[in-house]
């Protein structure tokens, strides 16, 4: 068991699943929350419900991924959060479209299904295509350490 959590420390690739697990949960949460607040309007504001879950999932997630997964030290700048800011930004374009069609194909398939569970569905067809983009933003492009010929 030590030795996996070993591992786990020193993985980015492992620290960032599990950052973003927690970030996904923060999502679902919330979305879920503001589904089952405003159940009357059905899936009508589903794009604002998500944009709303997304942007405190990626407020969690600049901190965890800064000072745990990628182990940046330094104060955060301007132009760190700016990059951030930009990656995250095309990602809730990403996740909204992802999950916009996910629900669409879903509904095609299950017209009878529960909206929360398509909702959900959809929800975690955003988070999938996202997340590969966002590790290689992070790494490469937000919290690159100068001088690292990984990064």
């Amino acid at each position: 068991m030590d030795s996996h959590i070993n591992s786990i420390k020193n993985s980015e690739v492992a620290r960032f699943i599990v950052i973003g697990i927690l970030n996904t949960l923060v999502d679902f949460a919330v979305l879920n929350l503001l589904l089952y607040i405003f159940s009357f309007v059905g899936l009508k504001f589903y794009p604002i419900f998500k944009s709303i879950s997304f942007i405190l999932a990626v407020m969690n997630s600049y901190y965890f991924n800064k000072y745990w997964v990628f182990l940046s030290h330094s104060k955060p700048t301007f132009h760190e959060s700016s990059k951030f800011f930009i990656v995250n930004i095309t990602g809730l374009f990403l996740n909204l479209g992802a999950s916009s069609l996910g629900i669409l194909f879903t509904l095609s398939l299950f017209p009878d299904i529960s909206r929360l569970l398509v909702a959900n569905i959809g929800a975690f067809c955003g988070t999938a295509t996202v997340a590969v983009m966002n590790f290689l933003s992070y790494k490469h492009l937000v919290f690159r350490k100068i001088g690292n010929s990984n990064g």
